[in-house]
């Protein structure tokens, strides 16, 4: 198993990063606002920008 980003939980199986046990194995992640911005005020104005499909 590749190396995991400590204390990151993934739940989208199908991110070629995504590991068993709901881990991430990106070297970095990216978190954006949706629509662009700077701030958000709940989780779902977010998105993953490391996801990249297997």
């Amino acid at each position: 198993m590749a190396d995991t980003l400590a204390g990151v939980k993934c739940t989208v199986q199908n991110c070629k990063y995504w590991n068993n046990g709901y881990r991430c194995s990106a070297p970095s992640i990216e978190v954006n606002v949706d629509g662009g911005g700077a701030s958000a005020n709940r989780s779902h104005e977010t998105n993953c920008h490391t996801f990249a499909p297997r």
